[in-house]
């Protein structure tokens, strides 16, 4: 048992505690031990009054549910899990009072507290925790982890009968066998044959939260009441999930016939390729060490978005539906990732799927043209449905005109703009009054909006605060 030392003040690598409460006010000493790790560590002492620092002390009972209380609270809100270590100060003269120093390291990893939904880094200066902004994630980045996430060795064995899809890929496209000692000049394996963390995510048997992927087919053109279909959690091993992925896009692909003066062209909703190169970007690039967030594939009636957590690297500037993509040129973040993904061709090594979708797309403009957007949490590429008059859709657009598909319902002027206007997104009464430029009534509501309801033309939701208006698309068609 240590003798008690305590220091005289809170600094950047000092915190005191007089108790670990339970609930909201965990947050704050999560904050601490977030900005300890990514910072210089630190120790936090538990059972001093962090006013004064006079040391109170806890009972052995108390500092035993203390200490699993914070082991339970920081694998739970912390990511990665960061290094720390206990130390029991019994204070003099003080039956039974102790006090718990809790000391957690500097690593080279970043850590993400994530709370409420929330991943945010945290940093530490003299006593005060501040969260990092964009810039300073990306600096950490380039100078506290030297060792990758997908470099990191593991204590898992390399074993061949484990990547049969892998070496089956290799020798298809090679026509040679995948050897141990490409593997271990690429990084996969080290000299004594243990696997590195981004090597785990090829195993045929995979299972895991890195490569958790989820597809979801939206009626509509956003995320609103319309009915939806959805994949589930694809988890497995990563060239499993691209497939299951490019196959789940594919089963919504519409293909359409244009007729030219001497053949026919067949247009898809998005192109194959293109889709391709997305996805595999959206694995390359991850930002794993958000280990518990996704990638998404969102199909919606106009648009497909392919979102991968973590933003582009080297950007100094946040992106917003950037249409000059073939000019990004994405950093690695996973250089052993995509050294795989390239020998399985999967990608070049150089990069050059921003170009191939830019190609794809090269006859279409305006709506039509991939876009990116980029942030500091998330990075989407969006390819717009060819197939669609109006490509990606402005939800708040005022302009269109929809009616009936059944030719017995009669609409009029006021009814076709209603309908156009609530196509693909909710709309409160207010709005379509401002719409139409006219008061939000009863006579609006009850008669005209009204027999829209009646003739199953509109839905109606009294879920949200505002009762909203949405179109059955499966009654009502736009106009030409």
């Amino acid at each position: 048992m240590k003798e008690l030392a305590l220091p005289k003040f809170e600094s950047k690598t000092v915190e005191f505690k007089q108790f670990l409460n339970d609930g909201e006010k965990s947050l704050t000493r999560l904050k601490t031990v977030d900005a300890f790790a990514n910072t210089n560590g630190g120790s936090l002492y538990v059972g001093v009054k962090d006013q004064t620092y006079e040391p109170i002390g806890l009972s052995k009972e108390i500092v035993d549910s203390q200490v699993q209380l914070f082991i339970r609270e920081v694998k739970e809100h912390i990511t990665p899990l960061p290094t720390y270590n206990f130390e029991y100060l019994e204070i003099p003269n003080k039956t039974d009072s102790f006090i718990i120093k809790i000391n957690i390291l500097r690593e080279k990893n970043i850590f993400y507290l994530k709370y409420n939904g929330f991943f945010t880094v945290y940093l530490r200066d003299e006593g005060r925790n501040y969260p990092a902004t964009p810039e300073k994630i990306e600096f950490l980045f380039a100078n506290k982890a030297s060792i990758p996430y997908d470099l990191q060795i593991t204590d898992v064995k390399y074993d061949e009968r484990d990547f049969t899809k892998l070496h089956n890929k290799y020798r298809e496209i090679h026509k040679i066998e995948l050897t141990f000692k490409t593997l271990l000049n690429i990084g996969f394996v080290n000299k004594d044959g243990f696997l590195a963390r981004g090597a785990l995510i090829f195993k045929d048997n995979y299972r895991g939260e890195a490569t958790l992927a989820v597809c979801n087919l939206w009626k509509g053109i956003n995320k609103g009441i319309d009915d939806y279909e959805t994949s589930g959690d694809l988890n497995g091993n990563i060239f499993d999930n691209i497939e299951r992925i490019l196959s789940f896009v594919q089963e919504n692909n519409k293909i359409v016939e244009v007729k030219l003066p001497t053949s026919r062209l067949s247009i898809p909703s998005y192109p194959t390729r293109s889709v391709f190169e997305s996805v595999v970007n959206a694995y390359a690039h991850k930002n794993y060490y958000y280990s518990e967030s996704f990638i998404q594939i969102n199909l919606y009636f106009d648009r497909l978005e392919i979102v991968s957590p973590g933003s582009l690297l080297d950007q100094d500037v946040d992106l917003k539906r950037e249409t000059n993509i073939s000019s990004i040129l994405p950093t690695r973040r996973n250089q052993l990732i995509c050294e795989v993904l390239s020998l399985c061709n999967y990608m070049e090594k150089r990069g050059s799927g921003f170009e191939k979708i830019t190609e794809d797309y090269k006859n279409y403009s305006g709506s039509k043209k991939p876009y990116i957007d980029s942030d500091s949490t998330r990075f989407i590429i969006t390819l717009p449905n060819l197939n669609t008059e109006t490509g990606v859709i402005d939800e708040n657009t005022k302009n269109l005109l929809a009616k009936s598909k059944d030719n017995s319902i009669q609409t009029s002027e006021k009814d076709e703009q209603i309908l156009g206007y609530c196509y693909y997104k909710e709309r409160t009464l207010r709005e379509i009054a401002s719409l139409l430029n006219i008061e939000p009534s009863s006579y609006l509501r009850n008669e005209i909006i009204g027999n829209l309801i009646n003739n199953n033309l509109l839905y109606q939701n009294k879920n949200s605060k505002a009762i909203t208006y949405l179109t059955n698309k499966s009654l009502v068609e736009l106009k030409d």
